[in-house]
């Protein structure tokens, strides 16, 4: 299964207050509308990050954030920044005649 986490942090430039926000949303769209509903709510601050990461199930039961190009699960999985489940990394490279080494 493939969720949608949206992080903001935002910080006002005077008084240096920081608001924060963290949901979990199932559709893509969700997590960017409500990302944008935050800051409209804090017109006056600045966003420090803004963020929103796919989060999937691997096939060993643990979650998977997938903030990079490429994201290893603990059981050895390799996924892609959307959550696609990539081919063994001794075939990466393989069209190119690249090592896995040099594809990471």
């Amino acid at each position: 299964m493939k969720n949608y986490r949206c992080e903001i942090a935002l910080l006002h430039p005077e008084s240096r207050h920081e608001v924060s926000f963290e949901e979990t949303f199932t559709e893509q769209y969700e997590a960017q509308n409500r990302m944008y509903e935050f800051r409209e709510k804090y017109p006056d601050y600045i966003a420090q990050w803004t963020e929103i990461v796919t989060v999937i199930d691997c096939h060993c039961g643990r979650k998977v954030d997938c903030y990079d190009f490429t994201n290893t699960c603990k059981c050895g999985a390799d996924y892609n920044f959307n959550g696609d489940l990539l081919t063994d990394r001794e075939c990466w490279g393989e069209e190119t005649g690249e090592h896995w080494t040099e594809c990471y």
